[in-house]
């Protein structure tokens, strides 16, 4: 989980 990616795109979370 990538929550720094989370919080920089809104909303959206990217499972990578």
């Amino acid at each position: 989980m990538q929550l720094g990616v989370q919080f920089s795109t809104g909303c959206s979370w990217t499972p990578n």
